[in-house]
């Protein structure tokens, strides 16, 4: 039997098989065991990103998070990347009290972002 635990190649954490909770994108609501948060659409969007990749080392260039975000504006949205860092702050601060968190891959170029289950960083 294979007991070997994936690890992040940035920061050597493990890497989980699943989270323990359920993200709901059509109804832009994540939940946990602790209880849920229901996203604005621009937050859902974002939030999607994160979590398809939590399995993996996270989001890895936070380019991808923003092209996820405003795909659907002619405009190509904001002209600032800012506006990344001030999101994953505003979905840290929501899954935070359902015991997540957004964690930022250090080590990597353009540091991304992963979302984290609260216990295994503490």
């Amino acid at each position: 039997m294979n007991s070997a635990v994936a690890l992040c190649r940035c920061c050597g954490q493990p890497l989980p098989p699943d989270l323990p909770a359920r993200w709901d994108a059509a109804g832009a609501t994540f939940t946990s065991a602790s209880g849920s948060v229901r996203f604005r659409p621009q937050e859902a969007r974002f939030f999607d990103v994160l979590y398809r990749n939590r399995n993996r080392e996270g989001v890895r260039d936070p380019r991808d998070l923003f092209a996820a975000a405003y795909a659907d504006d002619p405009n190509g949205g904001p002209n600032c990347m800012s506006a990344v860092a001030v999101m994953m702050r505003q979905i840290r601060t929501a899954v935070e009290p359902v015991g997540f968190t957004v964690t930022r891959n250090m080590g990597v170029p353009r540091r991304g972002y992963r979302l984290v289950v609260l216990d295994r960083i503490r």
